[in-house]
């Protein structure tokens, strides 16, 4: 049974999986759909978005990963490591997903928020949120 620690808290995940064993030593192997499921399953349980729920609501919108970019002002690459399954995003990313992707909230602080619906298109409309950049002077 796996047993998860995001900053701070332990989180324990109870999943069926399927692996492959060798008869001789015994050294046993998780299937690759056994790994997306562990995976599925921790962020689940953490209230973030799974890295298929984030696909899935992506391509049903019909939107490209850099599409999705310049809507959030999060990176493209951001964006396809947690589709994925090389990092989890953080709630606040996690949070913003929801509201551009049109998703329900489960986190405490997405059940706050007045969103009805989805709202992806009327954030389209919108001028995409970018994040504040630091300008350097030059000094003389």
């Amino acid at each position: 049974m796996p047993v998860l620690a995001p900053v701070g808290r332990s989180v324990e995940v109870r999943v069926p999986v399927e692996s492959i064993a060798c008869p001789r030593c015994r050294f046993a192997v998780l299937t690759p759909a056994s790994v997306d499921a562990c995976d599925d399953a921790a962020s689940a349980a953490l209230g973030l978005l799974t890295a298929t729920e984030i696909f899935a609501a992506r391509k049903r919108l019909g939107l490209s990963r850099e599409a999705l970019s310049a809507l959030t002002g999060i990176g493209t690459a951001s964006i396809f490591r947690w589709e994925k399954r090389r990092k989890r995003q953080s709630r606040s990313n996690d949070l913003l997903l929801r509201m551009a992707l049109g998703l329900g909230g489960t986190t405490a602080a997405s059940k706050r928020l007045p969103i009805h619906g989805p709202v992806a298109a009327s954030i389209a409309a919108a001028t995409p949120l970018r994040r504040p950049t630091s300008r350097r002077r030059r000094v003389a």
